[in-house]
């Protein structure tokens, strides 16, 4: 298994979130840590606040694979054009 884990602000902002919320998140991480083979993290910064919260020794298994971003597919097109891409997306 590889999933990817976006983030842990239910552990640095705790006070927005539910005590329910937050052991689910926890308890869904750490299984997520303990079966998976690869955890891919969308930072350093979401690498390391896992490495701080749930222990080095899940460090073999964190690889960082950054979110990407082309911000020139945020501007909206005009209603007839369509989305021909000319490269693999999923």
């Amino acid at each position: 298994y590889v999933t990817t884990i976006h983030d842990l602000q239910y552990l640095n902002f705790p006070q927005f979130f539910s005590r329910l919320k937050r052991n689910w998140q926890y308890a869904a991480h750490l299984n997520t840590l303990n079966n998976c083979k690869s955890v891919i993290c969308i930072s350093e910064f979401v690498k390391n606040d896992i490495i701080k919260f749930f222990g080095k020794k899940y460090a073999p298994k964190l690889k960082v694979i950054h979110n990407p971003i082309d911000f020139s597919y945020l501007e909206k097109p005009a209603q007839s054009e369509k989305f021909n891409f000319d490269f693999p997306y999923i």
